[in-house]
């Protein structure tokens, strides 16, 4: 049986009975490798990294929004960027702190890691990729504080302290950036920079293709912006 063509719905128009179907943007991405020791590092990639990049995407759009208005765009990126640049900072002492510590101990045990996670990442912003970045640094910094605990210089509590706190801080990280960007995107609505459609858009923020140490354990996630 033949079809009319103009009776089909466009991709932005909603199908019989349903809703519209999100418009899918071409957008820039780029595909990232990343291995995860730890399952300190692990949970950040599963968990952490969807909530941030989701929030992160979001946030790009009510930016691309609001472009007019260059005072409201500073603002805003410079909130976002003081936020992850903490993050960083906290990160990067610790990392070094432990790399001293590691220098003045030779011949410490390397442990290995009976279930490392292998992932590619498919990534849509400069932002999502120093998130990945920070994560590979924490799951460096956390096997650090293995040797470290395996050779006995650090006791189990400064052991626990560490890997904790900065995971935690990562974490708050990404529930304080998806707090702004419920905001910022209410805000850009009520003043009319962003329309509903947009603003509920189901694009995806991060694409995870993961795969376990064993062939026969793979699996594939798909961390999407629409889907909090």
């Amino acid at each position: 049986m033949s079809v009319d063509r103009a009776s089909r719905p466009r991709s932005d128009e909603p199908a019989r009975g349903g809703r519209p179907t999100a418009r899918r943007f071409s957008r820039p991405e780029l595909f990232h490798r990343v291995e995860c020791q730890s399952e300190h590092g692990q949970r950040l990639v599963r968990r952490g990294l969807r909530r941030a990049a989701n929030a992160l995407y979001g946030l790009e759009v009510v930016l691309y929004a609001l472009a007019e208005d260059q005072d409201a765009v500073e603002a805003l990126e410079q909130v976002i960027d003081n936020k992850m640049e903490a993050l960083e900072s906290q990160i990067d002492a610790a990392v070094k702190k432990y790399q001293t510590v590691m220098a003045a101990h030779e011949g410490l045990p390397q442990p290995t890691y009976r279930h490392p996670l292998r992932a590619k990442l498919v990534i849509a912003s400069p932002r999502m990729m120093t998130l990945a970045v920070l994560i590979e640094q924490y799951d460096g910094l956390v096997q650090m504080i293995d040797r470290l605990w395996f050779g006995r210089v650090i006791k189990n509590r400064e052991h626990s302290n560490v890997v904790y706190q900065l995971r935690t801080a990562f974490f708050d990280v990404a529930n304080s950036l998806a707090e702004l960007e419920r905001g910022a995107r209410a805000a850009a609505l009520r003043r009319g920079h962003l329309d509903a459609d947009t603003a509920a858009g189901d694009e995806d923020a991060v694409e995870i293709e993961e795969t376990g140490a064993d062939a026969t354990d793979s699996r594939r996630s798909v961390f999407s912006f629409g889907g909090r």
